[in-house]
């Protein structure tokens, strides 16, 4: 499925942002848990996430790929089709 299929598959609903919301000069703090993303791999099989590029294997060029990021231990793991390919260091911040 496409992000906006599972999405709808979810039902969960998109809420737009207010007009006087803004991001804070600080890093957001984060509890201990999991951020799940899903991106489409294309040719250069760069999967980017908050402006940072990891280069994944040729298996997944033109599909969608999920990364988790495991905010405790720092790390992005990288699953296709729910099997876990590969692994990266990741700080927030």
């Amino acid at each position: 499925m496409t992000p906006e299929q599972y999405r709808k598959h979810l039902n969960y609903p998109l809420m737009p942002l207010k007009e006087d919301y803004f991001l804070p000069d600080k890093p957001l703090p984060l509890c201990e848990g999991e951020i799940h993303v899903i991106r489409f791999i294309r040719s250069d099989l760069k999967f980017n996430i908050f402006g940072l590029s990891f280069i994944l294997p040729e298996e997944t060029q033109y599909e969608y790929i999920k990364g988790v990021i495991i905010t405790q231990e720092h790390k992005l793991k990288i699953f296709k089709e729910q099997k876990l390919i590969t692994e990266f260091k990741f700080v927030l911040y």
